[in-house]
């Protein structure tokens, strides 16, 4: 054969064998999706490979396209970071391929969320490993009440967590009544835990997150979707019956044996659940938050406290928000305390469950996006009346006693208590700081009872009886079923937005020692309780109870004439400007002074050497001078010493105090016990100026019981004269103001002169 011929043959049997010898083969495209392996997820730029090297990613669908030869199993391989990669085989024929799907599994498999587990219940998180067996998983608590090393156990090189929720006692001061369990964001127990370990493609990290419940208002009428928790109170025994809920409700109580059982709500309607031992019924109204309806404001529904709450940052916050005028971080983190019942992870109609069924999401603020989101949206976008009122329906009239928790400090705490949660953009102190101060506790009297339950004294001891005082002038015995201490409700009107930071009482107060007090600003809603003459008006013995704004004002003395308006008198909003200058996040003093402890001293420190914060003095005399040295060194009193002002009222204090002591024995006054008590000293008890012995028993206390029975009659100092009255009151007014001549010195200096000089 010749040299033509062999080439022809050879080049024949090159183009004979084609694709399955050296030229390039028939491909075609073959398309396809990228899925999690677990939740069917669409991934996003995942490397997409096939025969020969040849690449492409996929988009945000999830989706590709890669040339492949054509023949039978061919394979697909993707990959992802965190993922542990995946292939699938197709068969590729001249008219292309079926439609594939590579399947991803992360390299970690674990539950992220363990929602409303409940309080001391076990959860186990168990982690499983992939393609990176010999792995070793880190874990440590991130965030949440902190866990004692038994409960919080890894095991099995972290493939598995044991964690126990704390209990309910833990976080919740539990009440001596019957109430429903509030929880704020603090007390609800979320735990974050964070897991890390080395993989093949470098570290990986993530968090599990483990809440015991929902928030909670403390409020009897309930979102359905959340648990709710009961406190039988400090009654002897305990036990729970469910005796009534809707119909197709699967509710049942649990833990109905003790103290604090819990069901949930998972119908719209009436759970009516009785305390056995006690014979009592508690009427449980439940609802999701979109079913209410928004009917307030119509004509004979609340139209004064609708149209007030208008002008309320409840009102205002979130359409302010979509329309960037709170910049650009405003994003759905926001809604959990600017929108209606936002509790993530509960399903309760909120507005997350709406904007979740309307496929709508926040997009950036912009100008017009309030008036752009959907209706239901626009609805649900505001703190409106159920979200402090409850989604329930209307309590009935037989149930009127449940109506007072609507003053609990809780119903504001599931916003108003959020420090270093990471669902809270911002941190929220003013409920950590109130419990923290004297009005969050009761104040008991042995010899009457609880102030809060009684007449006059209820006007300023208590939540109920301060709003009837303010709105009404009308002073009210609180239903001591669901009476509250000096709340949020108290001093703030959530329906009425005309005043600064919704306040009850602004600028101005009628009567100060029988003088009206102008441009007080926020400062005139404490004055309206920390002034004389509201306690025992009208008694010879009335003491000066909680005088502080009588000596700010420089009124009020039975010794000196006229006024001695004093420095801090004139500062903008008063009170409001010192006692609640909050320290800054990096202080030590935050939560422990100022805001809504209302306090200048440091909380943590006692009396009578507390330490006072520097933020309270800061804004008027600056940080370089210590807040025990304003005003300077020198000979306050007249007595030739010089020192600070507390100290050098300290000494007049006792020198007057001892002066006083020896006229009140001078007067040989007595009580009628069989064995008379001659009188050496007084007290303030129950806003009275009452006599007593040399240690401190009360004249008439004839038992010595420390009470004054039925049969015991207490002497007062109108038993004293009038003249030596007059000192005692005002060296009275100026021990309980509690300032030590801070709040007004000349006022206080000048008493203490005058009464030492009469005196001696």
């Amino acid at each position: 054969m010749g040299r033509s011929a062999r080439a022809f043959g050879l080049l024949g049997a090159f183009l004979l064998l084609g694709p399955a010898g050296c030229g390039p083969a028939e491909q075609r495209d073959v398309t396809g999706v990228v899925r999690d392996g677990r939740t069917g997820e669409a991934l996003s730029d995942a490397v997409v490979r096939g025969s020969r090297g040849v690449e492409t990613r996929s988009d945000d669908t999830g989706r590709f396209t890669l040339p492949l030869p054509v023949g039978s199993d061919r394979v697909v391989r993707a990959a992802q970071a965190q993922r542990c990669p995946g292939e699938t085989r197709v068969d590729v024929t001249r008219d292309g391929a079926a439609d594939v799907t590579v399947h991803l599994f992360p390299r970690v498999e674990l539950e992220e969320e363990f929602l409303q587990v409940g309080f001391d219940q076990e959860v186990r998180i168990e982690a499983t490993l992939r393609c990176d067996p010999e792995a070793v998983l880190r874990w440590s608590q991130a965030t949440g009440p902190e866990l004692a090393p038994e409960r919080f156990v890894v095991e099995d090189g972290g493939r598995l967590v044991r964690l126990r929720t704390l209990p309910l006692a833990d976080l919740v001061a539990l009440e001596d009544r019957l109430v429903v369990v509030s929880l704020s964001r603090a007390q609800r127990a979320e735990y974050r835990l964070a897991m890390e370990t080395e993989l093949g493609h470098g570290l990986e990290q993530r968090t599990v997150r483990v809440t015991a419940a929902g928030t909670t208002a403390g409020v009897f009428q309930v979102p359905t979707g959340a648990d709710m928790y009961l406190d039988g109170g400090s009654f002897e025994s305990h036990g729970w019956e469910l005796l009534s809920k809707p119909e197709q409700s699967s509710a049942e109580l649990i833990d109905a044996d003790t103290r604090t059982p819990h069901f949930r709500p998972d119908r719209f309607g009436q759970y009516m659940v009785r305390h056995v031992p006690r014979g009592l019924d508690i009427n449980i109204q439940a609802g999701p938050y979109d079913e209410v309806p928004r009917d307030c404001g119509r004509e004979g529904c609340h139209r004064p406290e609708d149209r007030g709450w208008q002008a309320t940052a409840h009102a205002r916050t979130l359409r302010r928000g979509l329309s960037g005028e709170l910049g650009e971080d405003f994003d759905e983190r926001c809604w959990s305390c600017h929108a209606n019942g936002v509790d993530p992870g509960v399903g309760n109609g909120s507005l997350l469950q709406v904007a979740r069924r309307l496929q709508w999401s926040q997009p950036e603020p912009a100008g017009d996006l309030w008036e752009q989101a959907p209706r239901a949206v626009r609805r649900f976008g505001s703190v409106w009346c159920s979200a402090c009122h409850g989604p329930g329906r209307i309590l009935p009239p037989p149930f009127h006693w449940e109506y007072g928790a609507k003053y609990r400090a809780s119903v504001c705490a599931r916003c108003h208590d959020a420090v270093d949660d990471p669902d809270a953009p911002h941190d929220s102190w003013q409920q950590r700081e109130w419990r923290a101060a004297p009005m969050a506790t009761p104040v008991i009297s042995a010899a009457e009872g609880e102030p809060a339950l009684r007449r006059r004294c209820a006007s300023c001891h208590s939540a109920q009886g301060f709003v009837a005082f303010t709105r009404r002038g009308e002073h009210i015995v609180p239903d001591a079923g669901s009476v509250e201490v000096v709340t949020c409700q108290a001093c703030h009107d959530p329906h009425d937005g005309t005043r600064p930071r919704a306040l009850r009482a602004y600028e101005d107060v009628d009567d100060v020692a029988g003088v009206p007090a102008r441009g007080l600003g926020t400062g005139a809603v404490c004055v309206l309780c920390h002034r004389t003459g509201i306690a025992r008006e009208g008694m010879d013995s009335a003491a000066p109870h909680a005088p502080q704004g009588d000596v700010l004002l420089g009124r009020g003395s039975h010794v000196i004439h006229g006024r001695m308006i004093g420095a801090h008198s004139q500062l903008a909003n008063t009170c409001v400007a010192c006692h609640m200058a909050r320290p800054g996040a990096d202080d030590p003093f935050l939560g422990r002074a100022g805001g809504h402890t209302f306090s200048v001293r440091d909380l943590a420190t006692v009396r009578p050497r507390a330490v006072v914060s520097p933020t309270a003095c800061a804004s008027c005399h600056g940080i370089d001078v210590p807040p025990q040295a304003i005003g300077g060194i020198r000979d306050w009193n007249g007595d030739g010493r010089a020192d600070n002002v507390g100290e050098e009222f300290d000494r007049s204090l006792t020198a007057a105090l001892q002066e006083l002591r020896q006229r009140i024995t001078f007067a040989r006054v007595h009580d009628e016990c069989e064995t008379p008590t001659l009188a050496r000293d007084w007290v303030e008890r129950d806003a009275l100026l009452v006599l007593t012995d040399g240690q401190g028993r009360l004249l008439g206390d004839c038992d010595g019981d420390g009470a004054i029975g039925r049969r015991e009659h207490v002497v007062g100092v109108e038993q004293i004269s009038r003249e030596v009255r007059a000192m005692i009151w005002d060296v009275s007014m100026l021990d309980k103001d509690g300032s030590r001549g801070r709040h007004n010195p000349a006022f206080a200096f000048t008493i203490l002169r005058e009464v030492l000089r009469a005196l001696r």
